[in-house]
C-alpha cells in the first residue's frame, strides 16, 4: 500500500472531527470570546495532526510491536490518576482544594472528548480504516482512556490537606518532609524545598493568585517561611 493510500482515508476519517473543531470553536469564540476561540482551535488543529502522525506511523509497524506500544501508553496516564486518588484517601482531611485554571469552557475537557470520539470512530468503522483489526481495536481503546484520563484530571485539584500537600499529578509532600516554601511571582507558583528527595528537592505547583493568602494561613503553621525566592510579598512567617 502507498503513502498515498494511507494519507487518504486517514483524511477522510479525521475531516467529521475537523469541522465539529471549528463549529465548536466559532461557538465558544462568541460566547467567551475569540481568545478562547482561537486557542481551541489551535488545540484541536494540534490534536489533529498529532494523531494523524501516530496513525500513520502505527500503520507501518507489526502488529505486535503497536499493540504494546498502545497497551502501555493507554495504562501510564492512570499511573499518577491511582497515586492521586490513594493518597487523597490516605492524607488525613481535606483543607483546601485549589484550581488550576479558572477557564470557563475546559480545553482538556474538550481535547479529551475528542480524542474518545476519535477512538470510539475507529472501533465502530474497522471496514474504512487501513489499519489492521488489532490495531483498530488498540488504537480506540487507547484514545478513549486517554480522552477520559483528560477530562478526569481537570476535576483533580492541587490540595492542601491536614498532613501535606497532595498535587494534581498525584504527588504527595507531608509536612514533615517539607523544608520551607517561598512564591514565585512571575508565573504564580509556589516553591517548596523538600528535605528529602529521590531526584529534585524543589518542587513548584502551579497556585492562582487569588488562592495565595488562604494558601499562606495553612502553610505557615507547618513549614518555614524562605523569602530568598520571594519578591513583592511577605506573609506571616511561622515555622513549623
Amino acid at each position: 500500500m502507498h503513502l498515498s493510500e494511507v494519507i487518504t482515508p486517514l483524511l477522510c476519517g479525521i475531516s467529521p472531527f475537523a469541522l465539529g473543531w471549528i463549529l465548536l470553536s466559532l461557538f465558544i469564540g462568541i460566547r467567551t470570546g475569540w481568545e478562547a476561540s482561537v486557542r481551541l482551535f489551535l488545540l484541536g488543529l494540534g490534536l489533529l495532526v498529532t494523531l494523524s502522525a501516530i496513525a500513520a506511523i502505527l500503520y507501518y509497524l507489526p502488529d505486535w510491536a503497536a499493540v504494546s506500544i498502545m497497551v502501555f501508553c493507554a495504562l501510564s496516564p492512570w499511573v499518577s490518576t491511582m497515586r492521586f486518588f490513594i493518597a487523597s484517601r490516605f492524607s488525613g482531611k481535606l483543607l483546601m482544594a485549589i484550581p488550576a485554571k479558572h477557564e470557563k469552557w475546559s480545553l482538556s475537557i474538550m481535547s479529551g472528548m475528542l480524542f474518545a470520539l476519535f477512538g470510539l470512530r475507529t472501533i465502530v468503522f474497522q471496514e474504512n480504516n487501513f489499519l489492521t483489526p488489532a490495531k483498530s481495536w488498540a488504537f480506540g481503546i487507547w484514545m478513549i482512556t486517554f480522552g477520559i484520563f483528560r477530562v478526569i484530571q481537570r476535576i483533580r485539584y492541587t490540595q492542601i490537606r491536614e498532613t501535606g500537600i497532595l498535587s494534581e499529578a498525584g504527588a504527595f509532600y507531608n509536612w514533615q518532609n517539607i523544608e520551607s516554601y517561598g512564591w514565585k511571582f512571575g508565573d504564580d507558583k509556589l516553591s517548596i524545598k523538600l528535605k528529602k528527595a529521590i531526584f529534585n528537592k524543589k518542587v513548584n505547583l502551579k497556585i492562582l493568585s487569588q488562592f495565595r493568602q488562604e494558601v499562606v494561613a495553612h502553610l505557615s503553621q507547618n513549614v518555614k517561611f524562605d523569602g530568598s525566592i520571594t519578591t513583592g510579598y511577605a506573609p506571616n512567617q511561622k515555622a513549623g
